[in-house]
């Protein structure tokens, strides 16, 4: 006898969907993982074991720039992954700018005397960070932060948090931890993902996995046919 699978498609991700990985200060402590393997492992629904592959650069080089990051996404996602925005004029984007993401990762550039006009942009990379965001149907926008955390506790440390606390909380903690910081940040790359979906079976079982954007549209197309809306 064979099971019929139903989807929905939510544009807003219930929040028990989004994944937090178990693992990150075991991956820091074997191979350095930082901030770009934890919010990929994060957005991916991965472990950050199962990630360490597509950061082949780690532990020796312990940082992640756009390239890594774009590379791990094609192996992993093919053409199912779109850049979002380049911003390398640093234009002050923040996080509450991106109105269209609705799953992915983002490169966040802290700023200070390296942002001023006429620094390398390579030194100004020496003080950026990575982050997923999503948009959730209880807190809205939700920031994945390897330093995020609702509380002290340090085992709650990596966490999806609301973007109003990541913006007064979070944000603070790790900018006052760099010097000559002066607390400011702007969005410098960003990329969309395919996000978890709903699906459910006749028997009752249900989970979320992942669909691609362009499924979604396609997802989205047959419904609006069959409905006339």
């Amino acid at each position: 006898m064979s099971t019929t699978v139903y989807r929905t498609y939510p544009l807003a991700i219930p929040y028990d969907w989004l994944y937090h990985p178990s693992d990150c200060e075991a991956a820091h402590a074997e191979w350095k993982a930082s901030c770009g393997p934890a919010a990929y492992a994060a957005v991916a629904r991965i472990e950050l074991a199962q990630v360490r592959p597509l950061f082949p650069h780690f532990p020796q080089k312990d940082w992640t720039n756009v390239t890594h990051l774009s590379a791990a996404l094609d192996k992993q996602y093919g053409p199912s992954w779109s850049r979002y925005i380049t911003n390398s004029a640093g234009t002050p984007l923040l996080l509450s700018g991106l109105l269209n993401l609705r799953y992915g990762v983002v490169f966040v550039q802290w700023t200070g005397p390296w942002t001023k006009p006429g620094v390398p942009a390579h030194v100004a990379y020496r003080q950026s960070h990575w982050v997923g965001m999503a948009l959730s149907r209880e807190h809205g926008r939700v920031i994945y932060d390897v330093n995020g955390a609702r509380g002290d506790r340090e085992e709650d440390r990596g966490q999806w948090v609301p973007l109003d606390y990541w913006e007064t909380v979070v944000r603070s903690c790790i900018t006052q931890a760099i010097p000559r910081a002066d607390g400011g940040y702007y969005v410098r790359w960003a990329a969309a993902v395919p996000a978890p979906i709903a699906s459910y079976s006749d028997s009752g079982d249900s989970h979320a996995e992942t669909i691609s954007d362009e499924d979604a549209r396609a997802f989205l197309t047959d419904i609006r046919a069959l409905t006339g809306s």
